[in-house]
Formats: structure tokens, C-alpha cells, sequence
């Protein structure tokens, strides 16, 4: 809620690899702007562009912080 806020002309794409965390997010956002789904943050969807990634307490878990910060660049 706090980024829709943030930023209020953008569309969110909110994402973890717990789907029991993105249901609790989901139910907890009901916003047209944000869209939700699971997914590795360390091998993130290619066919999506973003224009910001944000992320809170994950690249402590990437098995290689290097290369998975390169996937998502």
C-alpha cells in the first residue's frame, strides 16, 4: 500500500516465492494497479520490463548475488 501511494500513476506487479505471502498481500491490497504473483526474485520472468525494482530482505537468500542481481537488471 505504501508504494501504490508512493507512487500513484504506477501500475505495481507484486511478487514472492510464498504463495501464502502473496495471498496475504493480495487480500490485504485491493487496488486495480497491482497485479500479484509468485516468482523466484533471483530468476525473475523475462517477458516483463519494469522501471523499478524494490525489494525488502531477499538478496540475502539469492544462492548467487551477482548473477541474480544481473537477471534482473
Amino acid at each position: 500500500r505504501h508504494i501504490l501511494a508512493a507512487y500513484p500513476d504506477a501500475r505495481i506487479h507484486v511478487t514472492d516465492i510464498s504463495a501464502a505471502m502473496v495471498e496475504i498481500a493480495q487480500k490485504n491490497t485491493a487496488n486495480s494497479r497491482a497485479t500479484f504473483a509468485v516468482m523466484d526474485g533471483e530468476y525473475p520472468v523475462r517477458d516483463k520490463k519494469y522501471d523499478l525494482i524494490l525489494g525488502n530482505m531477499s538478496f540475502q537468500w539469492f544462492s548467487d548475488l551477482e548473477k541474480g542481481i544481473a537477471r534482473l537488471r
